[in-house]
């Protein structure tokens, strides 16, 4: 019976990205691979980041790999998915991820995109559950951000999310793309007031971090975009590229 059992959901789950369709096969097969090592790594609802010592709920891993099934168009377990996901955002070390918790709303937003299931969100996007700032709602994942904007002219402030601690120019980008998400929840439930909030927060953040980044770019003469918002890649550990 196991074994049945085994079989009808590999199959099921095969069907769900034998849809997957672009002009490259390559890029056809490897949605397809990370799909299927998505499955293989979780463990129930907990998106475990892979194996062989990570098979951990890391908050910025759980938040990409929902949003990524989501846009792959798979829902099930959407709900589970979601609040363990607000767990482990809440709970997981601040001081060494906060990234997680500046993204959350994203895979909110995909799943409300794909499926149209507004009535979850309304009841999560205000709403902390049970266990208070353990079970953050949506909006104050999204308030995170604001309260973070510690580093130069109010962009994001120091992180480990790259493992070493710095000003890192991903949390820009990903402190962003949760406001961006927030605001298109906040705008579907009617939530005006809100809306217009992040799409301010939005754009005094990009203001900022375009300055700043600007700033580093002419003081060093560089001709990429750095890693970090304050220094060239040569001077952390962005220099070794298989780093």
């Amino acid at each position: 019976l196991h074994a049945a059992h085994m079989r009808a959901f590999w199959s099921s789950q095969l069907r769900q990205i034998a849809a997957v369709n672009t002009p490259d096969r390559q890029l056809n097969d490897a949605y397809r691979s990370g799909f299927i090592s998505t499955q293989i790594a979780r463990s129930s609802t907990h998106l475990d980041t892979g194996v062989n010592g990570y098979a951990a709920e890391f908050s910025h891993d759980v938040v990409g790999i929902l949003a990524n099934l989501f846009t792959q168009g798979y829902d099930s377990d959407a709900h589970a998915l979601l609040l363990e996901a607000r767990n482990v955002v809440a709970t997981q070390n601040p001081d060494e991820y906060p990234d997680g918790l500046w993204t959350y709303s994203w895979p909110w937003a995909v799943y409300l995109l794909k499926t149209g299931d507004l009535a979850f969100v309304k009841a999560n996007i205000s709403t902390p559950g049970p266990a208070g700032t353990n079970e953050p709602s949506i909006e104050q994942t999204a308030h995170a951000i604001a309260a973070d904007r510690t580093g130069p002219q109010g962009t994001m402030g120091p992180t480990d999310d790259i493992d070493t601690n710095g000003l890192w120019t991903i949390d820009d980008y990903e402190a962003l793309m949760g406001l961006a998400s927030y605001r298109y929840l906040a705008q579907q439930v009617g939530d005006t007031a809100e809306a217009q909030w992040a799409a301010g927060q939005y754009d005094s953040l990009l203001a900022a971090t375009n300055s700043v980044l600007s700033a580093t770019i002419s003081r060093y003469h560089l001709h990429y975009l750095p890693c970090s918002l304050i220094q060239p890649n040569t001077a952390n550990r962005c220099k070794n590229p298989v780093d």
